[in-house]
C-alpha cells in the first residue's frame, strides 16, 4: 500500500500566518517538523525532499523539530506553531474536521521500499480467510484516504 506526505499546519497557524504559507516556498520562514526515522536501510524521506520535490529549490536555512512517530507530529503542530510533513493517511481525520490544514495540495510520493507491505506467508494467500482479511484491509486503507 503506498503512501506519501504533505504540508499541514493547524487551524490557528494558518489563519494567522495564510498569505505566508500559500507559498511553499515561505515554508522555510517556519518552524518545520517531521519524522526522523530509518525503514530498514533507508532514511525516511525529509523535509528537503518534500520541498525540493515541489518548489525545484534547494532548502539550505531551516529550524526543524523531529519526532520518531508521525503521530508526534501530528500532535505537535495541533499544539505549537509549526508546519508538519505527514501522510495524508494517518491524518484524515484531523484534516476533515478542520483541525489541520493542508498547505499545498501536492504530495510527494514515497517510493515502494518506504510502502506498507502485508506479509504472508507461501500457500495461504489464495485461501479465503486471507483474502478476507486483505480486502478488508485494503478497504480501511482505502476509506480512510476518501478512496472508495
Amino acid at each position: 500500500m503506498s503512501t506519501s506526505l504533505i504540508a499541514v499546519c493547524s487551524k490557528a497557524f494558518w489563519q494567522q500566518h495564510q498569505a505566508l504559507l500559500e507559498n511553499p516556498k515561505t515554508f522555510p520562514q517556519f518552524l518545520l517538523c517531521s519524522v526522523k526515522c530509518r525503514v530498514g536501510s533507508l532514511e525516511w524521506p525529509s523535509w528537503s525532499t518534500w520541498y525540493e520535490s515541489i518548489t525545484n529549490n534547494e532548502l539550505s536555512s531551516f529550524e526543524q523539530i523531529s519526532f520518531d512517530e508521525m503521530t508526534q507530529v501530528i500532535q505537535y503542530i495541533q499544539d505549537e506553531n509549526a508546519i508538519g510533513l505527514v501522510e495524508p493517511k494517518l491524518a484524515t481525520r484531523e484534516i476533515s474536521s478542520g483541525r489541520l490544514v493542508q498547505l499545498d495540495k501536492r504530495e510527494l510520493a514515497i517510493p515502494a521500499p518506504y510502502a506498507y507491505y502485508a506479509i504472508i506467508p507461501d500457500g495461504r494467500k489464495d485461501r479465503a480467510p486471507t483474502k478476507k482479511c486483505l480486502q478488508w484491509l485494503q478497504g480501511l486503507v482505502n476509506h480512510s484516504h476518501g478512496e472508495q
